[in-house]
């Protein structure tokens, strides 16, 4: 009713919580070497048996055992660890993991669970069936999709193509592709043939060096081998999420000084699909992290001003701006220089960068870290302030 789209979070790279394990012969393989790393072939207890008993064939029928996966870490009743406390990977025989796949650990397919056999024409037409059941029951409008780097591209190319045909609907989705790595990223949108966007997990990466050296980061390389600068149109901008915040695994959280710098980088700019992290609204309070200040406040200023031309002004590595076509104009620095000092202050000519600039215009900092008035000049330009290691988003006072 609010006019709100609903995306689902799908994980259709493995299962887990099985309902009883089957013996099946695997090759146990190091977990850093999957192809070439082979140590012993044995039979083990895999976890691979899922019936789904209170299911009771409501909307399914489907079963699954040990014909659709590919293999698993755990050899029930007998645990292992190697030298770094790490379990090795049990590839089942005669199985082969799929090549269109990130390429770590020499083949990345396998990430934890019962890794499941997409080529397994049993198990893609389940899961083609089950993507259109869920979307219907759910009155989906897109996905979220997990892990995407260790499932074959071929695949979710096809689930895709499947659900939008079926429905009639664009379904935007959006994968989890975790490598700072561009080419990565450009790569994996080719092989999809750009059936979906992707987090910009590049972008996240120097947000999070940029706020790390503070005044030591070169500003002006913040969208430098990012998917946003390359490929606008399929990057989903973050600044953190669930798997960077503090005590997970991809702990790579965004210091809270620069997380309005951030936010302002993602929120106010036209190119990329900005997301915003429930824990950086709300806060988290198990971990003692408070909402970010003027979150809220910048969301307000994205849906008002956050519109028309845009003109980059990256001409120091410790301050940069850029300009709206609505009148808008932010401004931040990541120096501690003191703003007596000419160097942070950024002069920029209005003539060529807003639209409704004129001499004697008033403008306005509207996060209130500036609260002098930045009035145009006779000659067109005016220096637009910020402060030390601050945010200034200014706009006309009319």
């Amino acid at each position: 009713d609010a006019g709100l789209q609903v995306l689902a979070d799908v994980v259709l790279n493995h299962m887990m919580g099985r309902d009883y394990t089957e013996p099946v012969k695997a090759i146990k393989l190091r977990p850093a070497a999957r192809n070439t790393g082979k140590v012993t072939t044995k039979v083990i207890k895999a976890q691979t048996g899922f019936k789904f008993p209170a299911r009771n064939k409501r909307y399914s029928a489907f079963k699954w055992d040990k014909r659709f996966f590919l293999g698993v870490d755990i050899n029930e009743g007998n645990e292992y660890v190697d030298e770094d406390d790490r379990r090795p990977v049990y590839k089942f025989e005669g199985r082969a993991w799929p090549l269109d796949v990130d390429e770590e650990n020499e083949n990345y397919a396998y990430l934890m669970g019962a890794d499941i056999d997409h080529d397994n024409p049993m198990v893609k037409a389940h899961l083609l069936y089950w993507g259109a059941w869920y979307q219907h029951l759910a009155n989906l409008d897109g996905f979220r999709i997990d892990a995407v780097k260790h499932i074959s591209a071929a695949f979710y190319k096809e689930w895709l193509e499947h659900l939008r045909s079926h429905t009639g609907r664009e379904l935007f989705s959006v994968g989890e592709y975790w490598s700072p790595d561009l080419s990565k990223l450009q790569r994996y949108l080719e092989q999809t043939d750009r059936a979906m966007s992707l987090f910009d997990v590049p972008l996240h990466n120097n947000l999070y060096h940029a706020a790390m050296y503070g005044r030591h980061y070169d500003l002006r390389k913040i969208f430098q081998d990012t998917l946003v600068a390359a490929d606008p149109w399929r990057a989903v901008t973050f600044v953190d999420n669930h798997d960077t915040q503090p005590e997970q695994m991809l702990v790579s959280w965004v210091q809270d000084w620069f997380k309005c710098h951030a936010y302002a980088l993602i929120l106010l700019r036209q190119e990329g699909l900005p997301c915003v992290f429930y824990g950086d609204l709300y806060g988290i309070p198990h971990n003692a992290i408070k909402p970010v200040k003027k979150l809220t406040r910048l969301l307000e200023i994205r849906q008002k001003y956050a519109w028309g031309e845009q003109k980059d002004y990256f001409n120091h590595p410790n301050r940069i701006a850029w300009t709206r076509g609505s009148g808008m104009v932010v401004v931040m620095s990541n120096t501690n220089v003191e703003v007596s000092d000419s160097r942070n202050e950024e002069r920029i000519d209005d003539g060529e960068w807003i639209r409704h600039g004129r001499p004697g215009q008033v403008f306005v900092d509207l996060l209130g870290n500036r609260l002098e008035e930045v009035v145009v000049g006779d000659n067109g330009w005016a220096k637009f302030l910020v402060s030390t290691s601050s945010v200034s988003i200014w706009v006309p006072r009319d």
